[in-house]
C-alpha cells in the first residue's frame, strides 16, 4: 500500500517511453484512438511524479479520469481490432497491452484513493 502510487508512476512512465519509442523510432503513425488513449497516459507520470515527490495529499483523485478513460478508449481500440479480424499481430496486442496498463494504474491508484478518503472495501 505504501508503494502503490511509485508503481503506477512506473507503469505510467514504462508505458509512455513505449509508446513514444514506437512513433519517433520505429515511425509507426498512430491512428486516431491510439492519439486519444497518448492524451490519457501522457499527463499520467508528470502527474503521478507531483504527487510523490511533493506529497499532495487528495491528488489521486483527480487524475482518476485519466485511467478510466484511457481504458474506454482501448477497450473501443481493442474491439474495433476484433471485429474487423485483421490479421495482423500488433493489431491486436498493442490495443490489449494498453488496456492491462491503465488496468494495472487503477489497481495500484484505487487504494491509495481508499485510503486517503478512509473508504472501507
Amino acid at each position: 500500500m505504501k508503494y502503490n502510487l511509485y508503481i503506477a508512476w512506473l507503469i505510467a512512465s514504462v508505458a509512455t517511453l513505449f509508446s513514444l519509442y514506437h512513433s519517433v523510432v520505429l515511425n509507426l503513425i498512430p491512428c486516431n484512438l491510439c492519439y486519444l488513449q497518448r492524451i490519457a497516459l501522457f499527463p499520467l507520470p508528470i502527474c503521478l511524479f507531483i504527487i510523490i515527490f511533493f506529497q499532495k495529499n487528495h491528488w489521486a483523485t483527480y487524475i482518476l479520469p485519466f485511467p478510466i478513460l484511457g481504458l474506454v478508449f482501448s477497450l473501443t481500440y481493442f474491439f474495433q481490432k476484433i471485429l474487423n479480424c485483421s490479421s495482423c499481430y500488433f493489431s491486436k496486442t498493442l490495443p490489449f497491452g494498453s488496456f492491462i496498463t491503465f488496468i494495472l494504474i487503477l489497481v495500484f491508484l484505487i487504494p491509495r484513493i481508499r485510503k486517503e478518503y478512509r473508504i472501507s472495501p
